[in-house]
């Protein structure tokens, strides 16, 4: 940006910011107006906004993707003294479980307030930016949309309560049918649990860690034999401790308290065309990837792959379809030839880990079925496009705890068709005899709601689903799987 473009600003605070920031002469950090306000904005209401800093040098942009910090020579040797200045004169304001180096001349970081404005007036920064964050940067998590829900949440307030699950190597687990996660115990599981926990609780300053109460009775509990294994904990966390524990290597999940992954059911309703059709359609199944992740181990990948091979053999089987799939050691499924029967016992499958049954379709743009030399289905006619069938993969949860309601004794709702339904984004049922109703939010963060005589016919929270889902079907405890 020109000193020409910074007199084009018609605002008058627009030229009160160029006039402050992009002054050459002065040799000041360069900086976009706007994007400095939002920086100032996001610092204000967050305690602190991740930036990327370039230093001065003499050193063109092709020289600096190829520069050796580290050589003994005069450019290498000035440019780390510039940059150790700079550390000193940030000192703590530079959150350096943020830092990250991107070139020599380049690194990203999260800053205070305090530490923007040493940046805006050092000598040896050159140009500022807000191009990174910590969601970017947390790489080794899974990717089912709850870093995202955190972002929101501390958007929101100063902290969150989260849930944290360590990477216990070969860690071994089970995806139900309602979506939820059961942990089993393999040999030095336990210890490898506490070690890595208090490591990561410990490298969290008082700063960042807001509340581990809960935390530490879980490391207690865990020491225990007969406490049943479970490698996660809960705390409450500052911005600056998510941005720290979220890069923590020991780290597998970090989600909101009460998240559930969803990802709804899709259905291909052009292999019910060719089905009727043709006598038979060329189906690929796919199970939820909810608790899948970039595993640091071998183990930890096999583990992973093994998981979600257990909950598919599971799903075919529900369909009575475990004969006829062949499942790899990934944890997915070659695709089937299916006849009318067998489609739609696997669409009609309660089982939330089913997340898409899809086609596959070679590039034949018409005719019949293609059937190769030995029988097998081969390549279908290329559909026409239809509206996918779509429907909420929180129908065993939800409807778990609406079965658990109607039973109790002197039920509060009484006794259902048994049949739920889905509308303006709950899935609810009816209950005639209170004339009320029960139903769970189809959200990220479900939450189970009452609407009847004892609320004066208003909506009332009851809170989160997994704490009624938990009380409804307690997870037991199992042996370690067969492989």
């Amino acid at each position: 940006m020109s000193l020409i473009q910074c007199r084009f600003y018609r605002l008058g605070a627009g030229l009160a910011l160029c006039a402050s920031l992009w002054v050459g002469l002065a040799g000041a950090a360069e900086v976009e107006p706007r994007e400095l306000q939002s920086m100032r904005t996001t610092v204000a209401r967050e305690g602190a906004v991740c930036m990327y800093v370039s230093l001065v040098s003499g050193l063109s942009g092709m020289q600096e993707f190829g520069f050796d910090l580290n050589a003994n020579t005069p450019e290498a040797i000035a440019l780390r003294a510039r940059r150790a200045a700079l550390f000193a004169e940030l000192g703590p304001d530079l959150w350096t479980v943020g830092y990250q180096p991107s070139t020599a001349t380049m690194f990203r970081g999260y800053f205070t307030a305090k530490g923007l404005d040493i940046l805006l007036a050092s000598a040896h920064v050159r140009h500022l930016g807000s191009e990174c964050n910590w969601r970017r940067n947390s790489a080794l998590l899974s990717i089912d949309g709850q870093l995202e829900t955190v972002e929101a949440e501390l958007q929101r307030q100063q902290y969150v309560d989260v849930e944290v699950t360590i990477d216990v190597e070969g860690l071994h687990l089970d995806l139900l049918k309602d979506g939820r996660v059961k942990y089993i115990e393999t040999p030095g599981a336990r210890q490898d649990f506490i070690t890595k926990a208090t490591g990561a609780l410990a490298a969290l300053s008082p700063q960042q860690l807001l509340e581990s109460s809960a935390a530490q009775r879980k490391l207690q509990l865990a020491a225990d034999p007969a406490t049943p294994f479970d490698p996660r904990f809960t705390i409450r966390l500052s911005r600056m401790g998510i941005v720290g524990i979220s890069q923590d290597r020991r780290l597998r999940r970090l989600v909101l308290t009460g998240f559930v992954a969803k990802t709804d059911r899709y259905v291909d309703p052009q292999l019910l065309v060719d089905a009727r059709q043709y006598g038979q359609a060329y189906v690929s199944v796919s199970p939820s990837f909810a608790f899948a992740c970039i595993c640091n181990s071998n183990a930890a990948y096999r583990a992973d792959g093994e998981s979600r091979g257990r909950a598919l053999r599971e799903i075919l089987a529900q369909a009575q379809l475990a004969d006829i799939a062949y499942i790899h050691d990934g944890g997915w499924a070659e695709a089937m030839t299916l006849t009318l029967a067998q489609l739609e016992r696997l669409i009609a499958v309660k089982d939330d880990r089913l997340i898409q049954i899809r086609g596959n379709y070679g590039m034949a743009a018409t005719g019949g079925l293609n059937v190769t030399p030995d029988g097998s289905a081969g390549t279908l006619p290329t559909p026409t496009p239809l509206a996918p069938i779509i429907t909420s993969n929180l129908q065993v949860a939800s409807d778990t705890i609406f079965d658990w309601a109607e039973r109790l004794p002197n039920s509060p709702v009484g006794v259902s068709s048994g049949v739920s339904q889905s509308a303006q984004g709950y899935r609810f049922r009816y209950y005639p005899a209170s004339n009320s109703y029960l139903g769970v939010s189809e959200t990220n963060m479900p939450r189970v709601v009452y609407l009847g005589s004892a609320s004066d016919g208003k909506a009332l929270d009851l809170g989160p689903m997994l704490d009624w889902l938990n009380q409804a079907a307690p997870i037991q405890a199992g042996p370690s799987p067969a492989n």
